[in-house]
């Protein structure tokens, strides 16, 4: 069990919402969808070059509650290229 304590970080669920571009296509947005409470833990972090870009990926955990779904917890692993 987790403390709720350490769900420090609020989050904003996005969406994505898409409208018809006018030729055939649509066009992908995102709006806000929900505010979750998270607690947000880097994993490590790694020096990259991509495309002649020099920078660094760095990973995190974060795991947060949400209401909508009988109050269980989900855990997502993401990664932030600083540049």
């Amino acid at each position: 069990m987790i403390d709720p304590g350490a769900l420090k970080t609020c989050l904003t669920i996005e969406a994505p919402v898409e409208t018809d571009d006018g030729q055939g296509g649509v066009a992908r947005d995102y709006a806000p969808f929900a505010k979750v409470w998270a607690k947000v833990a880097p994993l490590g972090a790694r020096h990259d070059v991509a495309a002649d870009a020099d920078g660094v990926a760095v990973r995190y955990r974060i795991l947060s509650f949400q209401e909508r779904d009988n109050g269980r917890f989900i855990e997502i692993e993401a990664e932030l290229r600083v540049e």
